[in-house]
């Protein structure tokens, strides 16, 4: 860090869905074969949240198996914006939809 420009101060802050593109990006440009075979997902606090935009946006590019979840003291989503914390809660009820066999 101690080499990083200092943050902009005109420019917005990065939000989940940032981080999440720009990780789904890199994995899908690294990981392809990996990410085709199944994923496990291990997450703690904040990156419990951009784990699963990551996963979001992984999905969009083409078929993902999820083999597991696993978040630990994931943080509290009511903290966030309203319009992302709604918008977050949507992408997690996905989840919940496709794991219990109701979803894509």
């Amino acid at each position: 860090y101690a080499k990083s420009p200092p943050w902009p101060r005109d420019a917005r802050p990065p939000t989940i869905d940032d981080q999440g593109r720009l990780l789904a990006t890199a994995l899908a440009a690294s990981e392809a074969p990996a990410i085709a075979r199944g994923v496990r997902v291990l997450a703690h606090s904040y990156g419990s949240s951009v784990a699963l935009a990551t996963l979001e946006h992984l999905a969009e590019q083409g078929p993902l198996r999820v083999d597991s979840l696993v978040f630990y003291e994931p943080n509290s989503f009511f903290l966030l914006p309203p319009a992302e914390g709604a918008a977050f809660q949507a992408t997690v009820d996905g989840w919940l939809a496709v794991k219990r066999g109701h979803g894509p």
